[in-house]
């Protein structure tokens, strides 16, 4: 289904919590045009509350309010997937949401939010479908920093993206990472060094 593999590639491509992919609302969070992405609300389930979509509140130290540009490759899947929430909001006897206020990424025909251990349960099926090692949900977002980090890409940018509230959480995540980089980077330098020394001899 587009939905789970839409997911998916944004989890890779942005790091976006679980609870915020849930909360991703196509046409309010999305400017196609700009390929602007808003992380603006995250959905949660607990057996007392039931489903609740939220904003993402300001200061909230596990989570903050962000805009990242979407891969290019998405754009189109994204395009697509709002079509068919169209359609089926219009084929709907009995719509979630009366007011026609969300498009939700993962939810059913009827709009209504799926529970956030779906996605759990689809990347399961997934990796045993193609005979792939276990990793959690989570972990791509981890994917995705190392990813970034690898390429030389700075802390700063990395924990605007991954929406931490501060930048020593990404450096406490990730110093095995820097450190590695940073080796990799003296490396480099040297080569660098030794070749224009034999070049000026």
């Amino acid at each position: 289904m587009p939905h789970w593999q839409i997911a998916i590639k944004l989890a890779i491509t942005t790091g976006m919590r679980r609870s915020e992919l849930f909360g991703l609302d196509l046409k309010k969070h999305i400017d196609l045009d700009s390929g602007i992405l808003s992380i603006r609300q995250a959905l949660t389930y607990s057996k007392e509350q039931g489903i609740q979509l939220h904003e993402i509140k300001k200061g909230n130290r596990q989570a903050r309010k962000r805009d990242i540009y979407l891969s290019k490759s998405l754009i189109e899947p994204i395009k697509k997937l709002i079509s068919v929430r169209n359609q089926e909001r219009l084929a709907s006897d009995n719509p979630w949401d009366e007011d026609n206020d969300h498009c939700l990424l993962l939810c059913d025909e009827n709009g209504k939010p799926f529970n956030p251990t779906s996605l759990k349960n689809w990347w399961k099926r997934f990796l045993k479908r193609h005979n792939l090692k276990y990793i959690k949900i989570h972990s791509l977002r981890h994917t995705s920093a190392t990813i970034l980090i690898n390429k030389g890409i700075d802390a700063k940018p990395i924990q605007e993206r991954l929406g931490h509230a501060d930048i020593q959480t990404t450096v406490n995540i990730y110093s095995h990472l820097y450190k590695e980089t940073n080796q990799i980077v003296s490396e480099q330098l040297d080569d660098i060094l030794q070749l224009n020394a034999i070049k000026n001899k």
